[in-house]
């Protein structure tokens, strides 16, 4: 490894005393080699592991961020491989303490949620309607049957907001359908909290569809070609599958999820929103709240005249 002679011990406890992988070990060695030449362009002389100090670490952390602008990711690998670097200063009796610990780590920002535009999800679901009727008209029962069960599926997602877990979680029981009102009992939400779900009109109408093909034996609601519950990665595969039938690229069954709880905020309000959608933060609904890029993009169009 090139550099001062310490680079190549450095490096060896990473390998045996951390039990780091070779990737890990390039990309801190680089991390250090990078920030040496900052030290030694800010003191005018060169780098050595027992000359690191706190506010050392703190400037650097700054200048990463604010003066070069660089991503959280590549801020972090810096700072996780000058607390390495201190850790093996400690072990070898150059640090009697970690200088790189006290400084925190750089949060990431949040992703930004991915929701479908009104015409995108109906594309979508136009897919599924087209597969049913393409099973139904050349007799392919066991088609037209998945097919109804995998549309049943994207509408609790799109509709009720259920996250793919929680459509393959539900049971029949879980679900009650009426003329004028249905619910969804999601019995295992994300962090084990339990919320009920109204059902509108026209997803009281595909789920009705589905369970005149399923039956009414209890056990899941979306059974597996065998009889079992259907598998997130199956419903996976499908949302995949008709998205790439209707052209509509970057959307997973999050997505369908994100649509709804999008829609609710545009119709309502965050509080509404959250309880819908079981978030245990209001920070996390009001992502929601802001627009997208591409609602930005449709924004400033047109505002240079």
């Amino acid at each position: 490894m090139s550099g001062p002679a310490w680079m190549d011990d450095f490096a060896g406890f990473l390998r045996e005393q951390e039990d780091q992988s070779e990737r890990t070990v390039a990309a801190y060695a680089g991390a250090i080699r990078i920030f040496a030449a900052w030290f030694a362009a800010a003191y005018g002389r060169p780098f050595a592991p027992a000359q690191l100090a706190a506010r050392d670490v703190r400037a650097y952390r700054h200048e990463l961020q604010e003066v070069r602008g660089l991503a959280a990711a590549t801020i972090n690998v810096a700072l996780a491989a000058l607390r390495a670097l201190a850790r093996w200063a400690m072990a070898s009796g150059a640090l009697t303490s970690n200088p790189a610990a006290a400084t925190a780590f750089v949060e990431p920002p949040e992703a930004q949620p991915r929701w479908m535009q009104r015409g995108e999800l109906s594309r979508l679901l136009a897919e599924y309607e087209r597969a049913i009727n393409d099973a139904a008209a050349r007799g392919a029962t066991e088609r037209e049957r998945q097919a109804t069960r995998d549309l049943a599926a994207v509408a609790l997602m799109a509709g009720a907001g259920l996250r793919v877990s929680e459509a393959c979680g539900l049971e029949l029981s879980d679900v009650q359908l009426g003329e004028r009102a249905g619910q969804a009992l999601v019995r295992h939400g994300k962090g084990r909290r339990q919320r009920t779900v109204p059902l509108s009109a026209e997803l009281r109408r595909t789920l009705a569809a589905w369970l005149a093909l399923r039956g009414d034996a209890p056990g899941p609601l979306l059974l597996s070609q065998r009889g079992g519950r259907l598998a997130p990665r199956q419903l996976q595969r499908s949302v995949a599958e008709h998205a790439r039938r209707a052209r509509l690229d970057g959307f997973t069954p999050h997505s369908l999820r994100h649509t709804f709880v999008k829609r609710v905020v545009e119709a309502s309000d965050l509080s509404t929103a959250q309880q819908l959608a079981g978030h245990e933060q209001i920070r996390t609904t009001a992502r929601y709240a802001m627009p997208s890029q591409a609602e930005l993009a449709a924004a400033a169009e047109g505002a240079l005249l």
